[in-house]
This record gives structure tokens, C-alpha cells and sequence, in this order.
């Protein structure tokens, strides 16, 4: 899925190509991931867009679209739509461009929200430091907390395996077993992570607006030996969610 370092990446990508257009027509494929209303942006302009964690939020006057892209989905941005990519969702026409979104599982999603709708979260990029450890000092395991968008919004599976593997922390490790210590030290792994991700365009199965993908590549997610050590690599179920870990650079706690 794509987490904050992609997200902010088409972000930027939309900002600069086609925040100030106004929307000319939308053209739905697939009617199922559209909301019914999502015409009524025709005539306005799109007047900004942001992140709010793993969503792309876009300001159409008083109206709100949210694309979630969910497991697989892309963001394009094209000048032509006569030969669709597989999986388009919907285009805005804006001006001389299109603004595509798209999924080939037709699991992401445009429609129509309401600020109130928005979780109110921290989000992982700006959360300061003593927040952060007021929401990870709980019972729960601190890979689930750290993927609980109830409590820290933007991060999933691929960078908190990233981040607990640099910080040498078990996910299974309860957050009120932490110390102080590491604590502190997933905190700024964490905003290093995102922000190294960021600066090479999000991670390398993932595209930005034109299509590029991302230069970022996970040390261990999805990956057989630790770079580090040259431990074979485990595979463990915290949550539901399937976890890459080395054993010896994090211990069981």
C-alpha cells in the first residue's frame, strides 16, 4: 500500500501540474469506485490538494474529493486518454490535462468527504516527539500501534518493518516495555525513514504522477537476508499482518 512517502509524492506531482484547473468533464470507468456525485465538481477549479495520511485530499471550491488508493492504486497525470492504462478508475479533464485515477485491483476509491470524516490522528511525518510516546506507551505491540491509523495516521506494513528493523525492536515488543531509550530512537528512525523515502520518490513499487517509480528500496520487507548481519530473514504475524524481522538484530523481548 502506499504510505506517506508516495502519497506526498503525487501530492506534489498534482500541486504542480494541475492545482488552479478547472475541471472541464470527468469520464468514469468504473462506476464502483466512483461516488455518484463526483460530476458536481465540473465547473470549479481545483484549488488545492494535500495528504492526510495515506489519502489524497482535493479542494474543488466547497467541495472535497478524497482518492484512497488503498493496496494497488495510482495516481497519473496525462494529456491523452484515448488509450487508457488498465485499471482507470475516473479522469478529471483539466484543461489540457487529465488527472487519472487508477488501481488494477479496483480496490481505490474517489468520493465525496467531509472534513468531519477525516480521521483526526497525528500524522507520522509531523508528530512531535512527546505525543508519539504518549500513543506507543500503550499494551498493544508497537508494530500494530504504529499501523493503527486510529492512533498515528500514514504508515503501514512495508516502512514500520523498515523502521523497527533499524531501530532493533521485535515488533511483538509491547510499547509499555519500551524504554525511554528506544522509544526515542523509534521516533527519529522513523522520520528518517520517511523523509529518505520521500527524497527518492517513495519506494520502488510504487509511481508517481508521470509514471516514474520510486528509488527507494525496504532493507528487509519482502526481502530473504539481512543486510546487516546476513541472517536469514523471518517471516511473523503481529496483528494479521506478516512481519519481516532478523532475528538477531531484534531479539525477541
Amino acid at each position: 500500500m502506499p504510505e506517506i512517502p508516495e502519497i506526498q509524492v503525487i501530492v506534489d506531482g498534482i500541486e504542480k501540474e494541475v492545482v488552479g484547473s478547472q475541471v472541464e468533464d470527468i469520464i468514469v470507468f468504473d462506476g464502483r469506485r466512483v461516488d455518484d456525485n463526483i460530476k458536481q465538481v465540473v465547473g470549479t477549479s481545483l484549488e488545492s490538494v494535500r495528504r492526510h495520511g495515506k489519502a489524497i485530499i482535493l479542494q474543488f471550491g466547497d467541495t472535497t474529493v478524497m482518492f484512497h488508493l488503498r493496496l494497488h492504486g495510482f495516481v497519473r497525470i496525462v494529456d491523452d486518454i484515448s488509450f487508457p492504462e488498465k485499471g482507470w478508475i475516473v479522469a478529471f479533464h483539466m484543461g489540457d490535462k487529465y488527472l487519472v485515477l487508477g488501481d488494477t485491483r479496483k480496490l481505490a476509491e474517489a468520493k465525496l468527504v467531509s472534513e468531519d470524516e477525516l480521521k483526526t490522528s497525528p500524522d507520522a511525518s509531523q508528530i512531535d516527539e512527546n505525543t508519539f510516546k504518549d500513543i506507543v506507551s500503550s499494551s498493544g505491540t508497537i508494530k500494530s500501534t504504529l499501523m493503527n491509523q486510529e492512533k498515528i495516521l500514514g504508515l503501514g506494513n512495508r516502512y514500520v518493518d523498515e523502521i523497527l528493523w533499524r531501530a532493533h525492536i521485535h515488533p511483538t515488543k509491547k510499547g509499555k516495555d519500551l524504554t525511554d531509550d528506544e522509544i526515542h530512537k523509534i521516533f527519529i528512525t522513523m522520520k528518517e525513514v520517511l523523509d529518505e523515502a520521500y527524497r527518492q520518490g517513495g519506494d520502488e513499487h510504487y509511481t508517481d504522477v508521470y509514471g516514474n517509480p520510486g528509488r527507494w528500496s525496504s532493507s528487509v520487507h519482502g526481502k530473504k537476508v539481512c543486510p546487516v548481519c546476513g541472517t536469514p530473514l523471518k517471516k511473523v504475524k503481529v496483528g494479521g499482518r506478516t512481519s519481516y524481522i532478523c532475528p538477531k538484530c531484534q531479539p525477541e523481548p
